[in-house]
């Protein structure tokens, strides 16, 4: 494939974006669509008029993940000290891990440099044609691709492979799990000495909290007051889905508070977001899932974990494979 053909990337996070990477350094045509408005996935920043909020990826650390892949690993390493020289990340002490600047989805910004990427776009459907594949959705690119790489979460994968049964059952196996999570920011700061928590820090058993980042801390985060990041445990979010998001908001905040055995204090923003597909119950095993003969592939990080470093490692080693190396 290499220096020939055209490709189509489903996604714009980690694995998306590596995949997209080596296949156009190796001079194959790509075109990346996502349905979010920004690139990074869940690698996210969210503004507000309070702020922005990193409110995915807490930190990238290159001893996450698919270690055993040593040299996609390698590469990964190296990517987040290029980031870090281009200005686009910081390593920060706190969670001992590489932040974007100016927010977290910006580490992403040198993978996609010189890409071809429309946002704000969501591929509802696939069609293969004698002369390849048609993407299906309101303003997808008019083109016929003779790849389609799907790098999105396995049940969105699992939807859009409808048609073939054969893939589709390739990663059928692979499962995500739901974290709700709840930004909120104070007009004054906590008398809390970390800006990183981890859930066994917290006071008393069963804290609906997995981890609470004090994200106004990081650097390069000149906004005023003090924000924190909240993510709920998998088990509670499973419990607590299908509720409102200022009401797990609202309990996510409380909870924090009680945890740590403050006072409450009245948040000047607060708001909830639920990462319906926020991290990996169980890993495909496999870097990738694809159909050579047909020219459909999948990755992403569940293929491997949920890190970053997973993502990365199975967006590369499809595209070393779509290459032939």
């Amino acid at each position: 494939m290499a220096g020939t053909g055209t490709a189509a990337i489903i996604g714009a996070g980690m694995a998306g974006l590596a995949c997209a990477r080596v296949l156009v350094d190796a001079g194959v045509d790509v075109s990346v669509i996502d349905k979010g408005r920004a690139l990074g996935g869940r690698i996210a920043t969210r503004s507000s008029a309070f702020g922005a909020f990193d409110h995915g990826a807490v930190a990238l650390s290159a001893t996450d993940g698919a270690c055993e892949h040593a040299p996609y690993t390698a590469c990964y390493a190296r990517y987040l000290e290029v980031a870090g020289a281009q200005g686009a990340a910081v390593f920060w002490p706190a969670a001992q891990g590489w932040i974007g600047l100016p927010g977290m989805s910006g580490i992403v910004n040198p993978l996609a440099q010189g890409l071809t990427v429309k946002v704000a776009t969501e591929v509802t459907g696939l069609a293969q044609t004698a002369q390849g594949w048609t993407l299906q959705g309101d303003g997808v690119p008019e083109a016929v691709f003779d790849q389609v790489i799907l790098a999105i979460p396995q049940p969105q994968a699992f939807s859009l492979l409808q048609a073939l049964p054969d893939l589709q059952h390739a990663i059928g196996a692979a499962r995500m799990r739901a974290v709700w999570t709840a930004m909120v920011r104070f007009d004054q700061g906590l008398p809390l000495q970390a800006d990183v928590f981890r859930r066994d820090a917290f006071h008393g058993e069963g804290t609906p909290i997995a981890q609470a980042i004090r994200t106004s801390a990081k650097p390069g985060r000149g906004d005023r007051g003090e924000a924190w990041v909240l993510h709920a445990a998998t088990d509670w979010t499973a419990a607590h889905l299908d509720l409102d998001k200022p009401v797990a908001a609202d309990l996510l905040l409380a909870a924090f508070f009680d945890s740590f055995g403050l006072d409450p204090v009245a948040p000047i923003w607060l708001e909830g977001h639920r990462w319906r597909y926020g991290l990996t119950e169980q890993a495909l095993g496999s870097p990738f899932a694809r159909d050579a003969q047909r020219g459909l592939a999948v990755c992403g990080d569940w293929c491997l974990g949920e890190s970053a470093c997973d993502a990365f490692v199975s967006g590369s080693a499809l595209a070393a494979a779509l290459l032939g190396q």
